[in-house]
């Protein structure tokens, strides 16, 4: 008889908790690549709620410049002026 899909589910997450933390150098992607198999619906879990896209930080970094240039004091700067100014700022 199988075990119940909780019980299955409840061993895998504390076999996954027991696992020693990798090193700080270590590749995550190739830790994850060996124990897939192990942990398959943690696995699955982490594909979809930790991945971070690499975007995002560029945007960020866009939307902070773009802050640094419209200012109290450079309030009256016209849409197509900024856009210029943030995309100059963007390329350097």
């Amino acid at each position: 008889m199988d075990p119940e899909p909780d019980h299955e589910a409840m061993l895998e997450i504390k076999g996954f908790l027991a696992e020693p933390l990798i090193p700080r150098k270590a590749d995550p992607l190739e830790w994850w690549e060996v124990r897939a198999l192990v942990y398959h619906n943690v696995c699955t879990i982490m594909k979809t709620r930790l991945c971070i896209g690499g975007h995002i930080c560029t945007s960020e970094r866009v939307f902070s410049k773009t802050g640094q240039i419209i200012t109290d004091r450079r309030n009256r700067l016209s849409p197509s002026k900024c856009v210029s100014l943030s995309s100059k700022c963007h390329l350097e």
